[in-house]
């Protein structure tokens, strides 16, 4: 589904997940909460196009595409 900003935290919590793995991502840990909610914001004035991936109402995965 296109993001919603109800998701954020999920979607930071996700995020630090993914990159506590060391391998899919470039950072060590999420960004905080308050970052990705400015992120996600972005996203829906227009600044690209995110998709997330949902169990229920839990993030389980996402994908973004950015506008340069």
């Amino acid at each position: 589904m296109p993001t919603d900003g109800k998701f954020v935290e999920g979607l930071a919590a996700a995020l630090d997940f993914v990159a506590k793995e060391r391998r899919y991502i470039s950072f060590i840990e999420g960004p905080p909460v308050e970052g990705t909610r400015q992120f996600v914001k972005s996203i829906i004035a227009g600044a690209g196009v995110q998709m997330l991936a949902l169990d229920g109402d839990t993030v389980v995965g996402w994908c973004d595409v950015m506008r340069n």
